[in-house]
């Protein structure tokens, strides 16, 4: 099945709740095995830090603000702003 015909299970969910559901996700069936609290205090500096990066550098990542005002950051994402995040944080970003 092509990710295009595969049903969105989070339609209905803003930018805030895919964090939290991302994070907290229980990816193990016993609690041991899943992220300690450590983790997901890590989890969400990582993702907000992607975020601050994305919309500060929106224009050379080809992500037009505009065009998603309104709507959920992640939801819009694409395959190719990633190649050009990735891009741009090997090349041209204060990391590099």
């Amino acid at each position: 099945m092509t990710d295009e015909a595969k049903p969105n299970r989070f339609a209905d969910f803003n930018n805030r709740e895919i964090l939290v559901w991302y994070i907290q996700e229980q990816k193990h069936a016993h609690a041991s095995n899943d992220h300690t609290h450590r983790t997901k205090k890590e989890y969400e500096r990582e993702l907000s830090s992607f975020i601050w990066k994305l919309l500060v550098h929106s224009a050379t990542i080809d992500i037009d603000i505009a065009e998603i005002r309104g709507q959920s950051l992640f939801k819009f994402l694409e395959s190719h702003h990633l190649r050009h995040y990735q891009k741009w944080l090997m090349t041209e970003s204060s990391h590099v």
